[in-house]
């Protein structure tokens, strides 16, 4: 019979002394540790080296005892947490929702982006104009704006806007849901939408963040100015471009002259906001739901003068607050809109496309075409010759 011990500091076998010689009479018959492997070296057919196996084996029985039992062992190392990157730990550059003050400066330490404010009440239409817009951009119907779409770290929140106004039938009701002051201040204020110029011969990418801001936001602003109020909007002096809505409906309405006086407020506000800047932002005015005002006619121009609003040039407050922003400066345009006028089955938006081509000209310049490279001479080869003479490409 060949015996292995499982207790490393036994040297019994080995003609020493037994480790728990002290709690047996006769340790060789009675201590536990010891073990019968005869059949194990029996099935492993290895003659003559019954001593070197059962010590080889002695060795293994302690190792999986001390696993069995508890014994400390070395724990594997511990892996180190995923890299978020994204808005609410999601594991990608960037979440495809409205972006947060965060992303927004991580954005903009990439690339220049131009900031876009939209102020006024609820209801007034800010969310329902930014869904109008990039509807038109994405499916290609802009006539006249010679901008188209280059991408957006905002799909997934436009694509929401596009499902709900999809599903608008038109019969009474909104067709977008307002922006809640309490999911702008969780989620983020910022639409982000990248364009790039229809001539082929001009690579830029405009970089636009859209400020989606609650409407509750905008009626604080109008009514007071203590520093939470205007803590929330500080980066309007940011804003390359600052647009104020106004509801055509309720200008025209029973709530005429409480819209028309809180239209005003925000005008004035909005030009105290940015005044003291290096760079003052272009500053206008939009009507917007010009379809319920049915004797207006022809849309006008963004520099018409009040009387050709029709209606709208009631609003005494206001065109008054829109003089003075003129006398300050560069002239305030006044543009109109509607950006669901009926269900998107029926018809499409009106001035959506010009407003926005207004905007970016303020916010980029247009480049000039570089002027054509002269005839290459009889006998020059002409991919050579142009190579050679081309133009300097415009800064």
């Amino acid at each position: 019979m060949t015996r292995a011990c499982r207790n490393p500091a036994c040297t019994l076998l080995a003609g020493g002394r037994c480790a728990r010689a002290g709690e047996f009479a006769d340790p060789a018959r009675e201590c536990p540790e010891l073990v019968d492997v005869s059949g194990a070296l029996d099935a492993a057919r290895v003659p003559g080296l019954g001593d070197i196996a059962a010590q080889l084996l002695g060795a293994a029985l302690r190792a999986s005892e001390t696993r069995t039992t508890g014994a400390p062992t070395l724990a594997p190392p511990a892996l180190a947490p995923p890299v978020t990157r994204g808005l609410q730990g999601d594991p990608t550059p960037w979440s495809g929702r409205h972006l947060d003050r965060g992303a927004l400066a991580a954005l903009q330490a990439q690339r220049p982006v131009r900031l876009v404010g939209l102020l006024g009440p609820a209801g007034v239409g800010k969310t329902c104009l930014l869904a109008s817009t990039f509807l038109q951009l994405a499916s290609g119907r802009r006539p006249g704006f010679p901008w188209r779409f280059a991408g957006s770290q905002s799909l997934q929140a436009f694509h929401g806007f596009a499902h709900r106004a999809a599903g608008w039938q038109g019969a009474g009701g909104e067709a977008l849901d307002r922006t809640q002051a309490s999911e702008a201040a969780d989620a983020g204020l910022f639409l982000h939408l990248a364009l790039r110029p229809e001539a082929s011969a001009d690579d830029r990418v405009v970089h636009l963040a859209l400020a989606d801001l609650p409407g509750e936001w905008c009626t604080e602003l109008s009514r007071r100015e203590d520093a939470q109020t205007l803590g929330r909007v500080d980066f309007l002096s940011r804003c390359g471009a600052l647009l104020v809505l106004a509801d055509a409906g309720r200008l025209t309405g029973p709530q005429a002259n409480q819209h028309d006086s809180e239209i005003a407020t925000l005008l004035d506000r909005a030009a105290q906001i940015t005044q003291a800047t290096p760079r003052p932002p272009a500053l206008g005015l939009v009507f917007t739901k010009l379809d319920a005002v049915p004797d207006l006619g022809a849309l006008p121009a963004p520099g018409a003068g009040r009387e050709a609003w029709g209606r709208l040039a009631r609003a005494r407050r206001l065109w008054a607050a829109v003089d003075r922003l003129r006398a300050r400066g560069p002239a305030a345009p006044v543009h109109g809109v509607a950006a669901l006028p009926r269900p998107l089955a029926d018809g499409q938006p009106w001035g959506v496309t010009e407003l926005w081509g207004q905007v970016l000209a303020a916010l980029e310049p247009a480049r000039p075409a570089p002027a054509p490279p002269p005839p290459p001479p009889p006998g020059r080869h002409p991919f050579l010759y142009l190579r050679r003479q081309r133009p300097a490409e415009a800064p």
